[in-house]
């Protein structure tokens, strides 16, 4: 049961993550689509 337990923990941590890592990845591009239409 511990070893079930662990695991869901391991993904939810992954989860977290990825999104997390996709926000970070993903706030230049949308920063600079911004700047772009006053430019």
């Amino acid at each position: 049961m511990f070893s079930r337990v662990w695991s869901f923990g391991e993904i939810f941590g992954q989860t977290n993550y990825g999104a997390a890592k996709a926000g970070i990845a993903g706030f230049p591009r949308s920063l600079a689509l911004e700047v772009a239409k006053y430019k």
